[in-house]
């Protein structure tokens, strides 16, 4: 039998295989489909969102014992680092954010509004975490 560390780690992975196709509509495919505010609400906000729960569910397949709390407060204090380095335009980090991983990593434009997005997706991040932990059992069961 698989361990509740293994479990929470598949349950999350599964998880992060609907959070991952979700945030690239999100930002690609929304926009264009709504338009308008709804649509530049969903390319800057809605997948920052999304954002921050992928990295929190990341952190759970990684390091299932590292906790949701902890989880969501390190995503949250991670992207707000990331979020003041986009004020920082070395000509290096300007070339990688040019790039589509580097942008989508980095970003590339420095907005006060990210972060109410950012806690509001750490939190949703760290309950559906805590979700999946508590619906996974601890204990490693074993095969009489």
């Amino acid at each position: 039998m698989r361990s509740g560390w293994t479990r929470l780690r598949i349950r999350a992975a599964i998880a992060l295989l609907l959070v991952t196709p979700a945030g690239f509509l999100t930002k690609f495919a929304l926009p264009a489909w709504l338009g308008g505010a709804a649509g530049r609400w969903c390319n800057l906000y809605g997948a920052a969102v999304l954002y921050e729960v992928f990295w929190v569910l990341v952190l759970a397949v990684l390091s299932p014992r590292l906790g949701p709390r902890r989880s969501a407060t390190g995503v949250f204090l991670a992207t707000c680092v990331l979020e003041f380095l986009q004020r920082w335009h070395a000509p290096w980090l300007d070339d990688l954010r040019r790039t589509f991983l580097g942008a989508a990593l980095l970003g590339n434009g420095f907005d006060w509004l990210d972060f109410p997005h950012y806690a509001l997706g750490s939190a949703l991040g760290g309950a559906l975490a805590w979700r999946l932990r508590r619906e996974t059992p601890r204990r490693t069961e074993y095969a009489r």
